[in-house]
């Protein structure tokens, strides 16, 4: 079983990037996020969208590692839900606590979403999913760009219906002046190791395993940043990305007045 092979090729490439940009090369990526949710299921109570953020060097000890746990554990790819991966979640928790990555949570009670967002809203914003996505990846992108930290390549767990949209809405926030989104990626938790971690602290959330989100913050308070939103952090996020796709559709109408007639 060779479940790690792929994912280094392609945390390789991200490394000679990350390398290209020490020397000014523009919109190149420095960070990886790496996002997964959990509680998509009509009965869950409360849907959120995980993410975890670090630099190649770091993602790819955790890659080198984890594999090597895999493998010895003969499990081709870990699912925090199934059964035979419950016994690795330790060790998984370990795994990450020796890496410097920060771990980003976004959640939203399903009832409040479909009570407090309008039609009109959630046609702009999406679902439920939706909204969580791209506000987990501007918080991410923002404070990247806050803090000097450079561009941030999101990977996100391909699975949900509207993921598509997700994408190109993101794909359509990059050059925004305040955001750091250099490219956005849908993949599977094979083909890109680090998504497993996002996919078990999604789990954590989803199920309110409150020791587990606990080991997740490694005592340290910057480890983990979690936002959940009110009624009145809905409206705002739907009214954000929706100023964010009128930017995006100037852009693109100012680009095509500016191409010559020939």
């Amino acid at each position: 079983m060779n479940v790690g092979l792929p994912t280094r090729d392609k945390l390789f490439t991200l490394g000679l990037l990350s390398f290209l940009a020490m020397f000014g090369v523009r919109c190149i990526v420095v960070l990886t996020a790496f996002m997964d949710e959990g509680g998509t299921d009509k009965h869950s109570p409360v849907l959120c969208v995980a993410a975890y953020v670090g630099d190649v060097e770091e993602w790819e000890r955790f890659t080198n590692e984890w594999v090597a746990i895999l493998e010895k554990n003969r499990i081709d790819c870990f699912h925090s839900k199934e059964r035979r991966c419950i016994p690795l979640r330790p060790k998984l928790v370990e795994a990450l606590s020796r890496r410097d990555v920060q771990g980003w949570l976004m959640s939203v009670g399903r009832r409040n979403y479909e009570q407090m967002v309008s039609h009109s809203a959630k046609s702009t914003a999406g679902n439920a999913y939706a909204v969580c996505a791209f506000m987990c990846a501007m918080k991410i992108a923002r404070y990247a760009k806050n803090n000097r930290m450079g561009d941030v390549g999101f990977v996100i767990e391909d699975g949900q219906p509207n993921i598509e949209y997700v994408r190109k809405t993101l794909d359509a926030m990059i050059g925004v002046e305040d955001l750091s989104i250099a490219s956005v990626t849908i993949a599977k938790k094979r083909q890109f190791i680090p998504l497993q971690a996002a996919d078990l602290l999604a789990h954590a959330a989803a199920t309110h395993d409150s020791g587990l989100l606990e080991q997740l913050r490694f005592g340290i308070s910057d480890k983990l940043f979690h936002g959940h939103f009110s009624a009145q952090d809905l409206r705002k996020a739907t009214q954000g990305i929706e100023e964010i796709k009128r930017h995006y559709r100037y852009r693109k109408q100012q680009a095509k007045r500016s191409q010559p007639f020939f």
